[in-house]
């Protein structure tokens, strides 16, 4: 059995006992397996396939590492989602990196008018000094 552990800047997204990990990026594809020699490699866009007797979870990625060492494997994604299937994994990210997106887009609107008011009350507060 090997531990997995799944996360992002969010937090834990997976965490169990499995029997097999492919990892799959644009490097290429490999498998891990109990007593694997230790690796580490990065994650640029693909997927990981878990499998737990005989039942198989897709979680897909964006960017991110994959360290195993003594049967303990750690992701660590800037993005990922988790499903039954890959497709549903892929829609699941892309639903996340858009709400992500526009959830960015609302907070550098809100700070350039955070921004714009502070240099307004700052210039109010040095005129009224110059008086």
């Amino acid at each position: 059995m090997l531990k997995v552990s799944i996360a992002t800047p969010v937090g834990e997204i997976y965490s169990s006992d499995i029997d097999m990990i492919l990892i799959r990026s644009s490097a290429g594809e490999y498998v891990i397996l109990e007593n694997h020699i230790p690796v580490v490699s990065t994650l640029d866009e693909g997927h990981v396939k878990l499998r737990v007797e005989g039942k198989e979870t897709f979680v897909a990625v964006r960017g991110g590492v994959v360290e195993q060492s003594y049967n303990i494997v750690t992701v660590i994604a800037q993005e990922a989602a988790v499903a039954d299937s890959l497709e549903e994994a892929t829609s699941k990210l892309e639903e996340l990196h858009l709400s992500m997106v526009e959830e960015n887009k609302r907070k550098a609107r809100d700070f350039v008018i955070r921004e714009k008011e502070i240099n307004k009350g700052g210039k109010k507060v040095r005129g009224r000094e110059l008086k």
